[in-house]
């Protein structure tokens, strides 16, 4: 299950950020999944839209997943992560920002 400091550190960096109400709040604290496998969803994410704006169209999320695997990214994300690690330190390592 998805940890609830988890989901309140992915809404920092989310389009519900200043909204009371996440309506992906009670579904990610049921969902079958891990902190790592929905992290790793997040960064996946943010790589989309990195990609996406420097094309200048929306590459897709199974072009997004396929180049993230292609460019290595999934085997530096295995790498680096260690259970309790924050996004913004994954964002950090994996972005460099």
């Amino acid at each position: 299950m998805v940890s609830l400091k988890v989901i309140t550190e992915m809404r920092e960096d989310c389009e519900c950020a200043n909204i009371q109400y996440c309506p992906l709040t009670e579904l990610l604290l049921h969902m079958q999944s891990s902190d790592r496998l929905f992290l790793q969803h997040k960064l996946v994410e943010k790589y989309k839209m990195i990609e996406s704006k420097q094309l200048k169209k929306d590459i897709g999320w199974k072009q997004a997943y396929q180049n993230w695997v292609d460019g290595g990214n999934a085997k530096l994300f295995g790498d680096i992560y260690v259970e309790g690690i924050t996004l913004a330190e994954l964002y950090k390592k994996l972005f460099k920002l």
